[in-house]
């Protein structure tokens, strides 16, 4: 139940994001509530881990909206995409939510770039792209498969 609620929660905020540019507080925010209860079940995801991914991934992201705004001296990231992080963070814990940081930006980059280039608009770099759409796909990896990147880049780290 936890992982269908989950991966139908990034669906929807994928698609939105793409079309609307946009990330619903009652998915973000909902999801969050309903990874939390669903921790606090007993004999499932532990609920200190949620708790815990839930905040630090919510601080995180705001340090790097707050961070980038004064390194850029603009927005840098939407609270949407906070909320959502704070979403993932209560479903997966705090090690799959900076996996999903990590995957959602390179996917991003590895869309973003190539599509301003293919449209001769190198300047649309500087745009907006719906990060919550990369997010989410970076979310439903590190939930199916986060647990062997994880093993496999600390064994590569630790060698």
């Amino acid at each position: 139940m936890r992982g269908a609620l989950f991966l139908t929660v990034l669906l929807a905020i994928a698609i939105i994001d793409a079309r609307h540019r946009i990330i619903p507080d009652q998915l973000s925010l909902g999801g969050m509530v309903a990874g939390l209860g669903i921790a606090a079940w007993p004999g499932g995801f532990p609920f200190m881990t949620a708790l815990v991914g839930a905040g630090a991934a919510y601080a995180f992201m705001w340090g790097v909206k707050l961070g980038g705004e004064w390194l850029f001296k603009k927005p840098a990231l939407g609270v949407g995409d906070i909320h959502m992080m704070a979403m993932i963070g209560a479903f997966l814990g705090l090690g799959h939510a900076l996996l999903t940081v990590l995957l959602g930006s390179a996917l991003g980059l590895a869309v973003g770039v190539p599509l301003a280039w293919l449209r001769g608009q190198l300047e649309a770099l500087g745009t907006y792209l719906p990060l919550g759409t990369f997010l989410a796909m970076g979310a439903a990896i590190a939930y199916l498969w986060g647990e062997p990147m994880i093993e496999w880049y600390l064994a590569y780290a630790m060698s």
